[in-house]
C-alpha cells in the first residue's frame, strides 16, 4: 500500500484533505488486516457451529433440527440488519466527526486571524453546533442497533422452548430418550452462542468492505508515476522519442526516454484550472517553449495562475487541455508519461510552499544530494551567500533549523531552500519567487547566481517584482489566463536564446 501510495502522482491525489491519505494508510490498511479475526473468522465459526449442530439434531430429533435451523437463520438476518442499521448510523457519526474535525483544525490555524477580525466566537459557536450534531448522531447510533442483541437472545429463547417442548413429545411417543432430552435441552442455546456475536462480524465485514473500497480508490487514482500513465500518454500520438521516431500511445519504453544534455521546456495550448473557483481556466490556451539552457521570467498578478503554471511543470497539478513536455531538438516527451523519479530528477522547483524540516542545515540539504560531501554543502551555501552565517554557528551544518526554519530569519530560509533545489542535479530549475523576503544586494547576488549557471540548466523565474527582468533572455505577463511577451529576447552568453509564445512548430 505505501509502495503503491508513494508511486502516485502528486497531481493524482489533488483534492484530497489533510489527513485523508494518512487515515487509508492506516485505519484502513489496520481495518483490512483485521478483517480475518473481527469478521471471517467469527461468521465461519458460527456456520460450521450451526451445520454441526443442526446435522447433530437432525439425527436425533428431525423436528428439533427444522426449529433450530429456522432459529439460526431468523437470527442470522437479525444479526446482519442490526449491523447494517449501525453501519449507516456510523457512516453519518463519521461524516459529522469529519466535519467537526475540519472545524476545529481551521479554526486553530487560524485562531490569531479570528480573533484579529472579531470572527473567533462566531466561529466558537459553529463549532459547538457541529460538536452537538456529531452527540446527537451517536447516540442515535448507538440506539440504532440495539435491538440486535435482545432480538437475538429472544430468538434462542423461544428456539430452546421449542426444541424442549418436540423432545417432550418425542419421549412421550417413545420417539426419543430421556437422556437426549436433556442433551436436545442443553445443545440449542449453544447453539446460538456464536451466532450471538454475528453482528459485531457483519460490522467488521462491512467496515472491512468500506475500507477496500476507500483504499482501492486512493490506489486506483491515475497517473501513476510508475510510467504507465494511459491518459496522458494516449493524447500524444505525435509524441517523438529522443531518437526522433514517433511513440504510439501506451509505448511505455517510448514514452519515458528523456533525450540526454539540457532539456527545454514546451507548453501547447494548455489549459488548467481548479474545482471551485470561479473562472473554470486559471490557465486559458497558454503556449511557451524555452529552449534548453534559456533563462525565463514569468510575471504577473497575485493569482494570476503563475504558481498553476509551476504546478504543471512539476505535476503536481494536471492539465485539462493541452500538452507540458521536456526535450529538445531531438524530440520531446510529455511530463504525464514520465515516471515520477525521472521527473523529479529532471525539474527541480522552489515553490512558495517549500518545507523545512525541524532537522540540522546538513539533513536539510542532503534531501536534494543525499551523496553530498561537507565540501559540497559549504560550497552551495557560500554560492547563496550565507557563508558568514554557517561559519557564525557553533553547531556549523550541523545546527538544527526549527521547525519549517523558525531559527531562521526568512532571507535565510529563503536562501536556505534556494541552495537546497541548487544541489539538485535537476536541468530545470522553476523558482518561484526567488527573492522573496531578501533586501536589495542579496537580491541582486541571488539573481546574479541564478544566471550564473551553466548552460546546460534551463531555469524558469517566477516573480512579481521587476529587478533583474532586463537580464533574462526573454520575459512574459500572465494575465487573464493569457501569457504575453513583455520584453524583446536578447543575446545571452554568447548565444542567441529565444522564446515564443503560442503552439510550438
Amino acid at each position: 500500500m505505501f509502495r503503491r501510495l508513494a508511486g502516485l502522482s502528486p497531481a493524482a491525489l489533488a483534492g484530497r484533505h489533510r489527513g485523508d491519505l494518512l487515515r487509508r494508510l492506516t485505519a484502513d490498511v489496520d481495518g483490512l488486516a483485521e478483517a480475518l479475526p473481527r469478521a471471517f473468522a467469527p461468521l465461519a465459526v458460527a456456520t460450521l457451529a450451526g451445520a454441526g449442530a443442526v446435522g447433530t439434531l437432525a439425527v436425533l430429533a428431525p423436528a428439533a433440527a427444522a426449529v433450530v435451523a429456522a432459529g439460526l437463520i431468523l437470527a442470522e438476518l437479525t444479526a446482519a440488519l442490526g449491523a447494517a442499521t449501525a453501519r449507516t448510523a456510523r457512516r453519518a457519526t463519521n461524516r459529522e466527526r469529519a466535519h467537526r474535525d475540519a472545524a476545529v483544525v481551521a479554526l486553530a490555524e487560524r485562531l490569531d486571524e479570528a480573533t484579529a477580525f472579531g470572527v473567533a466566537t462566531e466561529r466558537l459557536a459553529t463549532l459547538r453546533r457541529q460538536d452537538a450534531d456529531l452527540v446527537r448522531v451517536t447516540t442515535t447510533r448507538r440506539r440504532s442497533a440495539a435491538w440486535a442483541g435482545p432480538a437475538q437472545a429472544l430468538t434462542a429463547g423461544l428456539c430452546t422452548a421449542a426444541v424442549t417442548a418436540v423432545g417432550i413429545s418425542a419421549v412421550h411417543t417413545g420417539g426419543l430418550a430421556w437422556e437426549l432430552l436433556a442433551v436436545l435441552a442443553l445443545l440449542t442455546p449453544a447453539v446460538f452462542e456464536p451466532v450471538s456475536g454475528l453482528g459485531d462480524a457483519f460490522t467488521a465485514a462491512g467496515d472491512a468492505h468500506d475500507a477496500a473500497v476507500r483504499v482501492l480508490e486512493v490506489l486506483s487514482r491515475g497517473p501513476r508515476a510508475d510510467g504507465e500513465a494511459g491518459t496522458s500518454a494516449a493524447r500524444l500520438p505525435h509524441q517523438r522519442t529522443a531518437g526522433g521516431q514517433a511513440a504510439l500511445p501506451g509505448d511505455r519504453a517510448a514514452a519515458v526516454d528523456l533525450p540526454e544534455g539540457p532539456l527545454g521546456v514546451r507548453l501547447t495550448e494548455v489549459r488548467a484550472g481548479y474545482p471551485g473557483t470561479p473562472a473554470a481556466n486559471v490557465l486559458d490556451g497558454v503556449g511557451l517553449h524555452i529552449p534548453a539552457g534559456g533563462r525565463i521570467a514569468i510575471t504577473g498578478a497575485s493569482g494570476a495562475g503563475k504558481s498553476t503554471l509551476a504546478a504543471l511543470l512539476l505535476r503536481l497539478a494536471e492539465p485539462s487541455a493541452g500538452r507540458v513536455e521536456l526535450g529538445d531538438a531531438t524530440g520531446w516527451v510529455d511530463i504525464g508519461a514520465l515516471p515520477e523519479q525521472d521527473l523529479r530528477g529532471a525539474v527541480a522547483a522552489l515553490t512558495q510552499d517549500a518545507h523545512l524540516f525541524d532537522a540540522t542545515i546538513r539533513e536539510n540539504l542532503r534531501l536534494a544530494q543525499p551523496d553530498a560531501g561537507e565540501s559540497d554543502l559549504v560550497a552551495v551555501l557560500g554560492q547563496v551567500g550565507l557563508a558568514d552565517w554557517l561559519a557564525s554557528l557553533p553547531g556549523g551544518l550541523d545546527s538544527r533549523v526549527g521547525p519549517d526554519g523558525a531559527r531562521l530569519s526568512g532571507g535565510q530560509r529563503q536562501r536556505l531552500l534556494l541552495a537546497r533545489v541548487l544541489l539538485t542535479g535537476a536541468r530545470v530549475l522553476v523558482i518561484d519567487e526567488p527573492t522573496a523576503h531578501l533586501d536589495t544586494a542579496t537580491e541582486g547576488h541571488i539573481l546574479d547566481v541564478l544566471l550564473s549557471l551553466p548552460a546546460d540548466r534551463t531555469v524558469l523565474i517566477i516573480t512579481h517584482r521587476t529587478t533583474g527582468l532586463d537580464r533574462m533572455d526573454a520575459v512574459y505577463h500572465l494575465s487573464a489566463g493569457r501569457l504575453t511577451r513583455q520584453v524583446v529576447t536578447r543575446a545571452s552568453r554568447g548565444q542567441r536564446v529565444t522564446a515564443t509564445v503560442g503552439p510550438s512548430p
